[in-house]
């Protein structure tokens, strides 16, 4: 038996995924003790609200996880996690086994609210998520071996994450530095073209730092890169632009 909802702390609500035993006691080959919780971003609320389990044994949860990073606002988003049998985050599912899709802005210029509801698994293997943006119903449809991140170091002192990924109009990248030092971020596209800079060798304090790229109006869509570079480390992701 496996159920998904939210979990909250006293401050903060998450992604909450339990399995448990026939006989109803919670299983603790499972995540830790039968339970795993999974945040979005960093202080931000996410909730489940349906579930799924494939022939493979792998558990999606589906449901909403904010996106923002003001911290007045929220931009809610269709969210997914993919869980190994053992309770572990998927790795080859979106960005470290997690998955965020942003249904644009409404047409006074402020972030539509989406929210997933339902998923479904089609004949073909694809994941099929159904809910609302800014109250209209919204479907999205994904590659079951739906995969954002093509190269990541292995290196503990640097982490990389961009989302919503598929996009629209503006991305967030998310990173970790252990010294101060320089970085470049640059749009490309699959043939290495740059197609947009973000950030060219500019000087970063070492720490944790969140940035809103805007992106240049008249980019088609499709399937680019976004390359990010330290003194140590270049790390491309897969990014996915809608119309």
């Amino acid at each position: 038996i496996v159920i998904a909802g939210g979990s909250n702390n006293g401050s903060l609500t998450t992604f909450y995924v339990a399995r448990f035993n026939p006989n109803g006691q919670l299983d603790n080959s499972f995540a830790i003790n039968g339970i795993t919780t999974t945040d979005f971003m960093t202080g931000k609320e996410s909730f489940a609200r349906s579930l799924m389990i494939q022939t493979d044994g792998k558990i999606i949860a589906a449901g909403t996880a904010n996106s923002s990073f003001l911290t007045t606002l929220s931009n809610n988003n269709f969210a997914m996690a993919r869980y190994l049998p053992n309770g572990a985050l998927d790795s080859t599912f979106g960005v470290y086994g997690k998955d965020t899709t942003d249904f644009g802005l409404t047409p006074l210029g402020s972030a539509k609210q989406d929210y997933g509801y339902a998923l479904a698994l089609a004949p073909d293997g694809k994941i099929i998520l159904g809910g609302t943006s800014a109250l209209d119903f919204a479907v999205a449809r994904y590659k079951n071996d739906l995969t954002t991140n093509l190269s990541s170091s292995n290196d503990e002192s640097f982490t990389f994450t961009v989302f919503p990924n598929p996009c629209y109009h503006q991305i967030s990248i998310q990173y970790s530095l252990l010294n101060n030092e320089s970085i470049s971020c640059q749009l490309k596209d699959m043939n290495g073209n740059i197609i947009q800079t973000f950030s060219l060798n500019e000087f970063r304090f070492k720490g944790t730092h969140h940035e809103d790229y805007m992106l240049s109006t008249g980019i088609p869509a499709g399937i680019y890169q976004l390359v990010f570079t330290n003194e140590l480390h270049q790390t491309c992701l897969m990014l996915s632009k809608s119309e």
